[in-house]
């Protein structure tokens, strides 16, 4: 399953490199380090300015059928395809009438 296409951009995406290193100290003074994990992982913060109702409604159905426990892909503005779950419920008020301002989306990397 893939995010819905929504007829705006997001107006900020921020995107946040995991920590990828397990990190073991010993009592000597001496630090082991290996991967945590095969690939780089990405977790992303995409904001929209304003959304209309007819994209809020795709983001609550979309929200709704994968809760936050279902992975699905997430495409960034250049195209790269990301497999993410939701980090957080969406959230959104009503700003004017057929618009509403919709909270940052934050998106964790699997």
């Amino acid at each position: 399953m893939a995010f819905p296409s929504l007829s705006r951009r997001p107006s900020k995406i921020q995107k946040s490199a995991r920590d990828n290193a397990i990190k073991k100290e010993f009592g000597q003074g001496y630090e082991h380090r290996r991967p945590r994990f095969t690939r780089p992982v990405y977790d992303f913060l995409v904001s929209y300015d304003l959304l209309p109702t007819a994209d809020v409604d795709l983001l609550i159905a979309h929200y709704e059928e994968v809760g936050m426990y279902a992975s699905f892909d997430w495409a960034d503005r250049e195209g790269n395809v990301f497999e993410v779950y939701y980090d957080e419920p969406i959230e959104y008020d009503f700003a004017v009438e057929g618009w509403y301002q919709v909270k940052a989306i934050k998106l964790k990397g699997v």
